[in-house]
Parts: C-alpha cells; structure tokens; sequence
C-alpha cells in the first residue's frame, strides 16, 4: 500500500500573485473571509487590505491585524484601523441584529459575498475590485483563472471520467458531495466524484466507503501536521481492500488552499487533472 503525501514543497510551484505596485490608497478594506483575502492578494490589491480575518493561512497575511471571523467581530479593533471596507460573508437573510448599524457606525461599508460554486468566484473576485475602484485588476485576474482553467480541461480531454472519492478529514468519514467548488474543479479534471445526494459536505461510514469502492482517492488536508498525516496512512493502512489503496491511487494534499475557494482554484484544478489521469502504481511501492 502506498500513500502519496502531496505538500507544499511537493507539488508544481503555486501561481505567483500580481504584483500590487499601486502605492497604498484608499479604499482600505478589513476581510473577514479568507476566500476572500486570497482573491484580493491574487488580484494584486494588497496595498488596500488593512487587516484580515483569524482563519487566513497566506503567508502574505502574517503581521496584519486579526479582527473577526465568521463568529465574531473585533469593534474595538476595527475602530482603530477604520478601514473603509469590510468583507462579510453571511446569508443576507442571517445577518446579526446591529451589523449593519455598528459598521455605518464607523463609517465601514460592508461587503457581503456568497462564494460555494467555482462560479461564484469569479463573480466575487469583480465584485471585490468594483468596491476597490479597480475593476482591471480583476478582470485580469479572472482571465488568468480560466485560462489555468481551461489548460486543465484540455489535459483530459477525451480521457475516461475516473470515479474519485475527496475526503476533506484524516479517517475518512468527511467528504466532499456535490454542488460545490471542489467538485466543480473535480469536473473540470475528468474526475466522476462517487458521492451523490444534495449534500455538499456530508460524512460517511466504513461500510459506505467499501460499497463505493472509488478508483481514486485524494484526502484533502490542509495545513496538516505530522501526526495528522500519520493518521491519515493508518486510515488507509486498514482497507486495504479498496481498489484505489491496491493499486496506489490514495494522494494526501496538505497544501493551506486545498479547500478554500480562493486564488489557487486553478492551480488545484491541474493538480486533480495530474492525480486522478496518472498511471496506478504497485501497491506495495515505498
């Protein structure tokens, strides 16, 4: 049985963002969505975030003011900075009683995305440079997207749709359903994800997991630590039966972005095209 671990320094080097020369300007913006973040970054619109969320794992994010999630919200915090814009994202019919009036409050204009599709980030990622007054930038950015996009859909092209399961825990009980951006980017990499139903994040049991019996497996693990990863290949050390495990098709990716839909979605999209299309191995590699 062999496990791919599939880090950081493992894969293709990550798309580097544009660079952001526009000196700082207004307007500043404070995200509390990490997606959200990442588009902004990618976009090239660095000079204008003034602080981000607790939850942003970019490196470039590092010395930036923490002042929310999607819990709560740092007031006293963001009454120092004063940040023009604020990043949200909640259901508009599920905003808390005074969000509204604390922002107007310290004159903060909020910003409410909805990003669950692979589409919804290209409409988020406009809707981020219209708040910012710089619609070029992403535009530029989303073309640069689908072009990394479409390179992935030319590499499978005519290729058999291979049954995958995405599990996004160390044991293989949290998955990855339909309906959402990941397995839009599975589509896209000629992937046929073996869970069905409405649900888009939903859990399974071992027996579930047999019966399915997908051809490839690829464990989603952000940021996971060593011995999560080790849980991860005990996970697998005991199924053994599965046909994805024999022929040495279980890949763990442990890059930060794997499940965010942020910046690195086409990055991501060639990486499932490359796992799910590669040649089994011997299932007893090293």
């Amino acid at each position: 049985m062999c496990v791919c671990i599939l880090g950081i320094g493992a894969c293709e080097p990550e798309s580097s963002s544009p660079v952001d020369t526009v000196p700082a300007a207004r307007p500043t913006v404070a995200s509390l969505v990490p997606a959200a973040t990442d588009l902004l970054f990618g976009m090239g619109a660095r000079s204008h975030v003034v602080a981000v969320s607790n939850y942003d794992r970019r490196d470039e994010t590092t010395g930036l003011p923490r002042v929310g999630d999607y819990q709560q919200t740092d007031w006293e915090k963001l009454s120092t900075i004063k940040p023009d814009l604020m990043v949200i994202q909640v259901a508009p019919s599920r905003l808390p009683p005074g969000l509204v009036q604390r922002a107007e409050s310290l004159d903060m204009r909020l910003v409410n995305v909805q990003i669950n599709r692979l589409t919804d980030i290209f409409t988020v990622t406009s809707q981020l440079g219209n708040a910012l007054g710089r619609p070029e930038l992403a535009g530029a950015f989303n073309a640069s997207v689908q072009g990394q996009l479409d390179e992935a859909r030319r590499a499978v092209q005519g290729r058999r749709a291979v049954r995958v399961l995405l599990c996004r825990d160390e044991t293989a009980v949290y998955v990855v359903g339909r309906d959402n951006f990941v397995d839009d980017l599975l589509q896209i990499a000629g992937g046929e994800n073996v869970i069905t139903g409405d649900n888009p994040w939903p859990s399974i049991d071992r027996e579930k997991l047999i019966a399915l019996d997908p051809d490839v497996i690829i464990q989603l693990l952000p940021d996971a630590p060593p011995q999560i990863v080790d849980r991860a290949k005990q996970t697998w050390s005991t199924l053994g039966e599965l046909r994805a495990v024999k022929n040495g098709r279980v890949h763990l990716l442990t890059e930060w972005y794997v499940l965010q839909p942020g910046a690195q979605v086409g990055t991501l999209a060639n990486r499932f095209a490359t796992l799910i299309h590669e040649p089994a191995r011997d299932a007893t590699e090293q």
